[in-house]
C-alpha cells in the first residue's frame, strides 16, 4: 500500500509528459550580437574646431588593453565590472576599455565626477566606472551629452569603502554615433 501511495505522489508531482521532437529556434534580427561592433569613423566627421571637446570612437585607432570590454555580451560586461567592484586588486594597473552611457554627478565633497554607466542583460540593473579623462576639458563643453554611448579606455584602480569606487584614470574617452552601434 505504501508503494501504491508513494507511486500515485510521484506521479502527482511529476505528471505526464508527451515527448517532442525539439523544434530549431533562431534568434529575432532584434538582439545585438557582436557583428556590430563600432566601425570606423570617417576623419570629415571628427570637430577640429574644439580640440579638447570628445571626439567619436575611431576602433582603426584603438590601442592594445589587457581588457576589451566592448567585444563581450552584456552579461559578461556586467559580470566583469562586478567582479572589479568586489575584487578590485586582481585589476589594478591593467588597461581596460568599456562601453556604456556618460553621466556626471557629484561624489560626497559635491566635487564633479564622470562616469561610465554600463547597464546589465537585463536592463534592470547597472555598475559605474569613474573615469578621469587625460588632458584640459571643460564641462560641458567638451563632453558628451548625459545619457549618450561612449567608449573610455584608461588604467584601472580604486577607492577601498564600504562600497569600493573603481575608476579608469589617464582616461581616453570617444562618444559612439547611433550609425556606428
Amino acid at each position: 500500500m505504501k508503494i501504491i501511495k508513494y507511486l500515485c505522489i510521484c506521479f502527482l508531482l511529476i505528471g505526464c509528459v508527451k515527448y517532442e521532437e525539439p523544434v530549431a529556434v533562431s534568434a529575432p534580427s532584434s538582439i545585438p550580437t557582436a557583428s556590430i561592433l563600432p566601425t570606423p569613423t570617417p576623419a570629415s566627421t571628427v570637430d577640429t574646431s574644439k580640440p579638447n571637446a570628445i571626439q567619436p570612437y575611431n576602433a582603426a585607432y584603438a590601442t592594445p588593453v589587457d581588457l576589451d570590454l566592448i567585444f563581450m555580451s552584456s552579461t559578461a560586461i556586467y559580470s566583469e565590472v562586478y567582479n572589479m567592484v568586489n575584487s578590485p586588486k586582481e585589476y589594478v594597473g591593467k588597461k581596460v576599455r568599456l562601453l556604456g552611457n556618460f553621466t556626471v554627478g557629484q561624489d560626497q565633497n559635491g566635487n564633479q565626477v564622470f562616469a561610465c554607466i554600463i547597464p546589465d542583460a537585463t536592463k534592470c540593473c547597472a555598475q559605474g566606472v569613474q573615469f578621469f579623462w587625460e588632458g584640459t576639458h571643460t564641462y560641458p563643453d567638451d563632453y558628451p551629452a548625459d545619457g549618450e554611448i561612449i567608449v573610455v579606455e584608461g588604467i584601472f584602480n580604486y577607492e577601498e569603502g564600504y562600497i569600493n569606487t573603481i575608476m579608469l584614470e589617464n582616461a581616453s574617452a570617444w562618444v559612439l554615433r547611433p550609425d556606428e552601434i
